[in-house]
């Protein structure tokens, strides 16, 4: 049994509140809602399953054309002004036929690309000329260092047998010195016993002498052929560095000479090109057609 104060108040509410019936939420819209989200849920399955690429079946003919009888434009090789025209529009024209003549906008064009060709083909030759000269000078530092090794090698072997010659004759003064020395130890020794004279004695003194003289000569010789053996192989490496050093110097100036030759001729492929391009001023059809417009 519900409590009859509850119930009082919903009797109240009913018909002392009328404005309340105003805020209850409406089953239509809400009917709407479930009709689209059903909607929309179905049309997603559909699309899952309708496929998407559809081909239509004919009947007929295509037409292709081949690559020479579709349209082809024809460019200018050059930028210029036309100043003939040899067909007008609709006009049938021949592999080869002429089309139109064009001028550059400056009439002195070519020769002043002429002009620059000779100039170009002058510094051409002269970097030839020079290529060849440094060949030349290397060559000539080749068969000079050639020579001055040989030179320097006989020098070198006439050293070793100049100081050959004073070590044997180091060796005779020595030899010459003992004997002198012997001689004078017997000398003395006679002279004592009585059995020499002095004069004898002192002879013997002064060819000792003499002899020790000798052999402080002869190595002295000795040193200074041992000197100039060695300052002669220090000249004979030193001509091969220098002239070694030259040639390097020279072949680096033949290197800049072909580099410079190689860049003249670019130069002058280049400029014969544009002079090619200029002297090429009348158009021709590439092949047989119609001329569509102008």
């Amino acid at each position: 049994m519900k409590p009859r104060q509850n119930t009082a108040f919903a009797a109240l509410a009913k018909d002392d509140f009328p404005a309340l019936r105003l805020v209850r939420s409406a089953r239509t819209p809400a009917r709407v809602a479930a009709a689209l989200v059903c909607f929309f849920c179905l049309f997603a399955l559909a699309l899952a399953f309708v496929p998407w690429q559809q081909s239509v079946v004919g009947d007929g003919r295509v037409i292709a054309f081949t690559p020479l009888e579709r349209q082809q434009s024809i460019q200018a090789p050059l930028e210029g002004r036309i100043v003939r025209w040899w067909v007008q529009e609709g006009a049938r024209v021949s592999a080869g036929d002429r089309l139109l003549e064009i001028t550059d906008n400056d009439p002195q064009l070519l020769e002043r690309i002429t002009a620059e060709i000779n100039a170009t083909k002058d510094k051409l030759a002269r970097a030839k000329e020079r290529a060849a000269t440094v060949q030349d000078r290397i060559r000539s530092l080749a068969e000079s260092k050639s020579l001055g090794t040989t030179a320097a090698q006989a020098r070198v072997q006439m050293a070793i047998d100049r100081k050959a010659s004073a070590e044997q004759a180091l060796d005779a003064a020595r030899a010459a010195d003992r004997a002198a020395r012997l001689n004078l130890e017997r000398q003395h020794k006679l002279m004592n016993e009585g059995l020499a004279s002095k004069r004898a004695h002192e002879l013997a003194e002064l060819e000792a002498a003499q002899r020790r003289t000798d052999v402080d000569r002869a190595l002295a010789a000795v040193s200074a052929a041992n000197n100039e053996l060695l300052a002669l192989k220090a000249d004979q490496g030193k001509v091969g560095t220098d002239i070694g050093a030259v040639i390097e110097s020279a072949r680096a100036d033949y290197a800049k000479a072909l580099e410079d030759v190689a860049h003249s001729e670019a130069e002058l492929n280049r400029i014969e090109v544009r002079r090619s391009r200029q002297q090429s001023q009348v158009l021709v059809a590439p092949r047989a057609g119609t001329v569509l417009r102008q």
